[in-house]
């Protein structure tokens, strides 16, 4: 196996169907082939600084096949829903699914895995331990049958929670029996590196508004999760790793009913990845406190790094660089990627992956590419929790604005990229900076209109560029503005360089 301290781990959705699909498109698919395609599609999806492939078996039903949960191929056929007629037999996963295992017996998940450890690549099953997708439509190729006697029932977290509200509730046993037997059933069919519980699609798992003993039914389920993986650890004949993937505030998720102390404690995990939800990657999120936390229990700490940023706009690798030389400055073990799968020669509008996995597999990798800082904000929380959100910012004049990054070099280039509704200048750790003429470099675009879906432009922003050359040394970087009347700052960016 790669060394474990080199490398990064990579999740991949239990979608591979579909873009498998998507990769024989101009392709006719025979029993006699299949297999050797599924084997090409495997190599240009692989990178070679990925060390640990965290696949997702199952998201509101299950990609492999399952006595428990409703199986993608096993949609295919299904020609009634909620007392609604359907056709899903068009639909990727349930058709590719159905193709493979049912027409060619091919198990697309043993092939994955065995190709995998071939090629010295750890490989982890990852679970999701609640989804709404498609929440609120009548039918939906995503559900299984689970999801209708889980409404019918009452056993979902309810209105309040909005767009989460179909999230199962596992202070239901009911729910807690569904998901342990799925595990269970799954441990027992392939063998793996480790297993991941994770809970960012979605961490809404009871209605934590009204409760006040989530932490303890959720510590109970962990344990029985421990003992499932004892039991999987007995027939494979090898230990099993847990981790699990958890929002960004320690103190968020006890309110989520996800109290880390007790798992740390209790041994009932050997890693924590602590992420973004989706729609953006967080720049800031407290890695340090939770090194603190983790160290000198042997749990490792893994920082998550989503493919999203502003405007809907993927992450390049100097980005994916930036972050992940201040997390592992921070302490972090292991950098963690989620959603880069769909770059791997199938669709050119999104980054290379390898670059990106490359820019973070070590702290070596991270000094031999430019490092572009976008300041990002925390994406999801417990409903009344403040958010960490340090933009928009208001400046004045002389106000100054910190900036947490990892230590760069004592005579540092550094392009900065503001977007603001009035006409600024800046210094940053104390050197004034030379204005740019174009700012075309700057990681995002300040539109026409507004349509960033990450933050809030106002009327006549625009973007500003600036150079300097500045001691950057220290793990903090201070932007000074100087204006002639109160600025809305909504974008920052520092662009870390050597020419």
């Amino acid at each position: 196996m790669i060394n474990k301290k080199y490398g990064v781990f990579s999740n991949h959705d239990a979608d591979f169907y579909s873009r498998f699909g998507e990769y024989c498109k101009d392709i006719t698919l025979t029993k006699g082939n299949a297999k050797q395609h599924l084997y090409d599609f495997f190599e240009k999806n692989l990178s070679p600084h990925i060390s640990d492939y965290v696949i997702n078996i199952s998201d509101l039903s299950s990609a492999v096949p399952s006595e428990v949960m409703s199986f993608m191929g096993d949609i295919y056929d299904r020609t009634v829903e909620n007392g609604i007629p359907v056709d899903w037999k068009d639909m990727p996963n349930q058709k590719f699914s159905h193709l493979l295992y049912y027409d060619f017996g091919i198990d697309l998940f043993s092939e994955l895995f065995g190709y995998l450890k071939n090629h010295n690549c750890r490989y982890w099953l990852s679970f999701r331990m609640n989804d709404c997708h498609n929440g609120n439509v009548k039918t939906s190729n995503l559900r299984s049958d689970f999801f209708y006697t889980a409404k019918n029932n009452g056993w979902m977290v309810g209105e309040k929670y909005g767009y989460w509200e179909t999230c199962l509730d596992f202070s239901i046993k009911q729910v807690r029996e569904y998901t342990l037997s799925y595990i269970k059933e799954q441990l027992m069919r392939y063998d793996a590196y480790g297993v991941e519980w994770d809970f960012m699609r979605e961490p809404v798992c009871f209605d934590y508004l009204e409760r006040g003993d989530c932490c303890d039914i959720m510590n109970a389920f962990f344990r029985e999760l421990k003992s499932a993986v004892n039991s999987a650890e007995e027939k494979w004949g090898h230990p099993i790793k847990i981790n699990v993937r958890v929002t960004r505030d320690i103190g968020q998720n006890k309110i989520f009913g996800l109290d880390v102390h007790t798992w740390i404690k209790e041994k009932l995990v050997d890693s924590i990845t602590v992420t973004p939800r989706f729609n953006i990657t967080d720049s800031d999120m407290p890695i340090a406190d939770w090194k603190k936390l983790v160290d000198g229990t042997g749990v490792e700490l893994y920082a998550g790094i989503e493919i999203l940023s502003y405007d809907i706009k993927m992450n390049d690798s100097k980005v994916v660089a930036a972050y992940s030389k201040k997390y592992f400055y921070q302490g972090a073990d292991k950098i963690y990627l989620f959603n880069y799968f769909y770059g791997h020669a199938i669709n050119n509008q999104h980054p290379d992956v390898s670059e990106c996995t490359f820019a973070g597999a070590s702290p070596e990798n991270t000094e031999k590419t430019d490092n572009r800082f976008v300041v990002t904000h925390q994406d999801f929380g417990p409903l009344g929790c403040k958010l960490y959100t340090p933009l928009p910012f208001e400046a004045t004049d002389g106000c100054e604005f910190e900036i947490v990054t990892a230590p760069y070099s004592e005579k540092q280039n550094i392009r900065i990229f503001i977007a603001a509704d009035n006409d600024i200048n800046i210094s940053i750790n104390g050197c004034a900076s030379q204005p740019l003429s174009d700012t075309s470099d700057a990681f995002v675009k300040v539109p026409e209109k507004e349509s960033f879906n990450s933050y809030r432009l106002f009327e006549n922003t625009k973007m500003y560029g600036f150079d300097v050359i500045c001691n950057a040394s220290g793990d903090k970087q201070v932007l000074k503005f100087n204006c002639n009347k109160k600025t809305n700052i909504s974008y920052i960016e520092l662009y870390f360089h050597n020419s």
